[in-house]
């Protein structure tokens, strides 16, 4: 399942976690924001737009039942 998912994406989420551990809940809530921001903005697949568009326009794509398909 982990493999059908945007690397760059399952990378980032591996770090927040382990970041977010020592923090409180602001300093935990901004650093959650920024690494959202920069996944968005150095994601060469732009998985969040592919999405996005698969779930709004194509009606593919089911949150929390499946993946959406990269690419």
């Amino acid at each position: 399942k982990l493999m059908a998912k945007s690397p760059e994406v399952l990378k980032a989420t591996k770090q927040a976690m382990r970041s977010v551990r020592t923090m409180d809940v602001q300093q935990s809530y901004d650093y959650l924001h920024a690494k959202n921001m920069a996944i968005r903005a150095s994601d060469p697949e732009k998985s969040y737009e592919a999405g996005l568009r698969q779930f709004l326009d194509h009606k593919t794509y089911k949150p929390f039942f499946e993946p959406f398909k990269l690419g």
